[in-house]
């Protein structure tokens, strides 16, 4: 059953909401939504409905769902206080309406005019009496709305209206007179009052009038129960007929939707033969553009007949030839590099020309391959069949400037081999590596003799700078660095490694920092460490003067500007370095051994053989290096140098009467000659050896004097211990220290103090060596001690004997000193 008005189902609505008294049902309309885009969705129904929320009424607008068993389900809902604008259509008889809630426009479809303009009349109504405002208007004809707004529509809206006012908390509506009122606006009543205030009415004229009102209105009611029974059938008539039409507009509705429905249908159809001819006309332009990029891909693909034939055939003997070879490999080349998209490989086309084009690479790559293989080999072969000259007198390596300018020409040709096949490009190289290792191999083994008798002239005796077996003899003015006889040998080795490195990397197309560079020449190389290490050890073992040259022309060889990807030259200098350290650190080794080995009698035996040769031997390294500095000669100075002072210590303490005159000797030696050495590294040896030296001779002095007067010295020594813990007067009281004690003691040491000063000078002679000259100074050094100790041995008598004196004065005994001959 279909509804149009809202008279069909408001009892269904009003069921579905509840009580008319608390949710009544003011007005439905049904309605067909519409979106942005004019494109219709499906029926509803908005419904206007009051809500009773003591204090007050809430109204609310329901977009509602119709299920097929005549039940309604809400979808959405909104208060009417967010209406904010009414647009009521364009034209009079248009079926939109559109309601705004905020900034947000619903656009509705209605299904008749009136049902609209009384929907729009009821929210109109309900804003104006129950919510004191009335939303913004846009295309609502007002008069219209009144005339379509039925007086049978109104009074059933003004009877909801009172009963909801009665039930609500609003103002109650009057019966009688206020119901009048409510039909007359307050200007037509005040015309009404004035109408009858101008008549003078008396009691009987007032019934009267009431009579014939009364007659007048039962007659008006009577005239209208007979209008509306003689129109009764006519209304039947009427419905009827509406009925008939209601269902011819629903039949009509129904084939509408039909004829829509075969409408997209058909619309549908047609958009899919668009489609199916838009798709045919890309085919057809991608066929054109296929057809273009195959043409221009073929002719990409194109090699010339001649340059064919040539890579058919790629015998090249001269220039000529050869520029006819890489100039067909340069077309094969960038026909071979063309990138291609995977779907132009399966093209027939472009599959056969491929197809081709690698067989003639195949076969250009193989054949231009063998032909420098060969003529790399017949050029090595050619100048190894000669006799390897050299340059420079006979000492350099020679060069290769023969073979780099005939291979230099093949350059081009072996990148186009190496882009074309990496395969047969590293098989030449391999080849000609090989090559080379065996022609260098043999050059270096025909150089390294002449490099070793220039070494032979220039050698020193290794006797002269050997710490175990040095001398008092003067090094040949041949022994400095002045002929470097290793520096040009490794100059010479440097200087061919580097030539063949940017050779061979200009050749093969490499970078100077590819790695690449450094293992091929390791392998055109791999005989030069084993020689050159054979040279460094036959020149440098146990020869202290070649291990130092050798060292420093190292050195300066890696602190020069090397480049960095220059990774072979590096580890050979370094290589050699590291190995000369290492025969100079067995060097060093074996002369520590030697000082540490050493046994010797110290006994009178003057300035020891290592305290004797160390200064000599570090002068003549010093001399060796001129105005070099090497860091492995500092340090093997500085390692010798302590291992001869903790010798010396060692050793002077084996025998403790010779002790101190061998300390005191060899100190003085060491203090003198270290200083000759100019090097802030012997700074603490020389205070150390300058400090022993001092102590050594005081203690020398006092052991000398002590054993000529042991007596006399072994009291006065006891007394100054004594004199720290006992006072002075208390002292004669001391059994050990008694005057009789002192008087006896005196006595036997002091009577002859002028043979005791001679046998002391006796004594003194016999112990010095000559060579160290100690004997003069120590002895001018020992009548100043002596006369010094004897003035204290008088103070501590007059302190502790009192009226006691020494039996000889310290004025008599240095006039008795000063009375001796001076030792010699």
């Amino acid at each position: 059953m279909a509804f149009t008005h809202f008279d069909d189902y408001q009892k269904l609505l009003q069921g579905h909401f509840g009580s008319e008294q608390q949710t009544p049902v003011i007005y439905a309309v049904r309605v067909i939504r519409t979106d942005t885009a004019g494109a219709h969705k499906k029926k509803t129904l908005l419904v206007l409905n009051a809500t009773l929320e003591r204090p007050r009424w809430v109204f609310r607008i329901h977009k509602m769902k119709i299920e097929k068993d005549m039940k309604f389900e809400i979808e959405k809902s909104w208060k009417l206080e967010e209406v904010t604008r009414i647009d009521g259509g364009t034209e009079d008889g248009d079926l939109d309406f559109v309601l705004y809630f905020g900034d947000k426009p619903y656009k509705w479809t209605s299904l008749s005019v009136p049902s609209k303009l009384e929907f729009i009349w009821c929210i109109l109504q309900c804003c104006r009496e129950h919510l004191g405002f009335a939303p913004q208007t846009a295309g609502v004809d007002m008069v219209a709305l009144r005339l379509t707004a039925t007086t049978q529509n109104f009074e059933r809206h003004h009877a909801l209206l009172r009963s909801m006012t009665t039930f609500g908390l609003g103002d109650e509506i009057d019966d009688g007179p206020g119901e009048v009122r409510s039909f007359l606006s307050q200007k037509e009543t005040e015309d009404v009052e004035q109408l009858l205030g101008q008549f003078s009415l008396t009691v009987g004229d007032t019934q009267e009038l009431q009579t014939k009102l009364d007659e007048k209105i039962h007659s008006l009611e009577d005239t209208n129960i007979e209008a509306l029974l003689s129109t009764e059938n006519e209304v039947h008539k009427l419905l009827d007929g509406l009925n008939d039409v209601y269902e011819e507009l629903q039949d009509m509705e129904d084939w509408l939707d039909q004829h829509n429905f075969e409408l997209n249908r058909m619309r549908k159809e047609v958009e899919q033969l668009e489609w199916e001819n838009h798709r045919l006309e890309i085919q057809a332009v991608n066929h054109r553009k296929l057809q273009e990029v195959l043409e221009a891909v073929l002719t990409q693909l194109h090699i010339e007949a001649g340059d064919i034939a040539t890579l058919k055939n790629p015998i090249f003997t001269d220039s000529p030839s050869l520029q006819k070879v890489i100039r067909a490999g340069k077309a094969l080349d960038a026909a071979a590099k063309l990138q291609l998209s995977t779907p132009l490989h399966e093209v027939a086309a472009v599959k056969d020309k491929l197809s081709e084009l690698d067989k003639l690479r195949d076969n250009y790559s193989k054949q231009v391959a063998r032909q420098l293989q060969d003529y790399f080999t017949s050029q090595i072969q050619a100048a190894m069949s000669k006799q390897v000259g050299t340059s420079g007198g006979g000492f350099e390596l020679s060069g290769h400037t023969q073979i780099h300018e005939a291979f230099r020409d093949n350059k081009e040709l072996l990148l186009i081999l190496k882009t074309l096949q990496p395969q047969f490009f590293e098989n030449v190289r391999k080849s000609y590596v090989s090559s080379m290792s065996r022609l260098i191999g043999r050059e270096v083994k025909e150089w390294i003799p002449k490099w070793k008798s220039s070494l032979q002239k220039d050698s020193v005796d290794s006797k002269l700078t050997s710490l175990s077996s040095a001398d008092s003899q003067a090094l040949p003015a041949s022994a400095t660095l002045s002929r470097p006889w290793f520096s040009r040998g490794l100059n010479s080795v440097i200087g061919h490694l580097t030539r063949e490195r940017q050779f061979t990397g200009n050749l093969w197309g490499l970078d100077k920092e590819d790695p690449q560079v450094t293992s091929m020449l390791r392998d055109i190389y791999d005989t030069l460490w084993n020689d050159l290490k054979a040279v460094l050890e036959w020149a440098g073992k146990g020869n202290c003067c070649n291990l130092l040259s050798m060292i420093v022309v190292a050195e300066k060889a890696l602190a020069s500007d090397v480049p960095t990807h220059a990774t072979l030259l590096i580890e050979t200098c370094s290589n050699a370095l590291n190995l000369l350290n290492q025969y100079f650190d067995q060097f060093v080794g074996d002369q520590l051994a030697w000082v540490e080995n050493l046994k010797i009698d110290i006994k009178r035996a003057g300035i020891l053989p290592p305290v004797a040769r160390f200064p000599l031997f570090a002068l003549r390294l010093q001399q060796l290096l001129i105005n070099e500095r090497s860091e492995a000669a500092d340090s093997a100075i500085v390692k010798l140098c302590g291992a001869v002072f903790s010798w010396l210590e060692k050793t002077a303490s084996t025998r403790e009467k010779y002790t101190h005159l061998c300390l005191m000797e060899n100190y003085h030696h060491l203090s003198v000659h270290l200083k000759k050495l100019n090097m802030a590294a012997m700074e603490p040896f020389i205070s150390q050896s300058s400090e022993g030296f001092l102590v050594h001779r005081d203690a020398y002095v006092n052991w000398i004097i002590a054993a000529q007067f042991p007596k006399l010295w072994e009291f006065f020594t006891k007394l100054d211990l004594l004199l720290q813990r006992v006072a002075a007067e208390d002292i004669q009281f001391q059994s050990s220290h008694s005057k009789a004690m002192f008087r006896k003691v005196t006595k036997s040491d002091l009577s002859s103090i002028e043979k005791g000063v001679a046998q002391m000078v006796k004594r003194m002679a016999k112990h010095f060596c000559k060579e160290e000259e100690l004997l003069q100074p120590t002895w001018a050094y020992l009548q100043k001690y002596i006369v010094q100790k004897f003035q204290h041995f008088e103070e501590i008598v007059a302190r502790c004997y009192i009226h006691e004196r020494l039996p000889i004065s310290s004025s008599e005994i240095a006039q008795a000193i000063q009375r001796q001959v001076a030792p010699m």
